[in-house]
């Protein structure tokens, strides 16, 4: 009796019962090879498997868990292996408000299910932030150097699709193509909105 139970592998060994320890760690950098410190890295963790009472290929509400990258960029995730999550991903912005409501500014979504699966005790990536002159601003603005007219529009409208911006005149003009306005400011103070077709339109 005591070898039959041995073989069917009962009783379990905790430790095997128990999902593997997978640290993730990695960096943030921009497109020129800089650490980007302060930044918010999200792991994001959900199942996608076919559902019987939809009879379709669902996915599950994403288990999120937040951490913020260090003077060097770097971070970690004490994550343990879990074959009930199918989906991994990496996500790195900030959070702002906007519309009146809290929200999460994604500059960067990275798969990494494939890699997670076959990694081997550890696991370490690079994530290279590409607008990351956009991030630059978004941090600067939400510090606190913001005129109340860009405070207003931004709290509206949210981050801008394409900013331009005049150093040695102190203009910037905030472009929102969903919208079909630019918003032009001088010091921060709102000087005119103009208006376009929108894309597509």
């Amino acid at each position: 009796m005591a070898l039959a139970l041995l073989v069917a592998g009962w009783p379990p060994s905790p430790l095997a019962a128990a999902p593997d320890a997978l640290p993730i760690s990695g960096r943030v950098m921009d497109a020129g090879g800089q650490p980007l410190a302060g930044v918010s890295v999200v792991l994001e963790a959900s199942r996608t498997a076919f559902s019987l009472r939809s009879f379709k290929r669902q996915t599950s509400e994403p288990v999120q868990v937040p951490t913020t990258s260090n003077a060097d960029g770097r971070f970690t995730f004490d994550w343990r292996r879990d074959r009930h999550f199918t989906n991994l991903q990496l996500l790195v912005g900030l959070p702002v408000r906007k519309g009146g409501r809290d929200t999460f500014e994604v500059f960067l979504r990275q798969d990494i299910s494939e890699q997670v699966r076959s990694a081997d005790g550890r696991f370490e990536i690079l994530l290279t932030v590409q607008g990351s002159a956009q991030l630059e601003w978004l941090r600067r603005f939400l510090a606190g150097q913001s005129h109340a007219d860009e405070d207003k529009v931004f709290r509206e409208l949210g981050r801008p699709d394409r900013l331009d911006h005049d150093a040695v005149l102190d203009e910037s003009s905030w472009w929102y193509f969903g919208a079909g306005k630019v918003y032009h400011f001088r010091a921060g103070a709102l000087q005119q909105v103009t208006h376009f077709d929108p894309p597509g339109a």
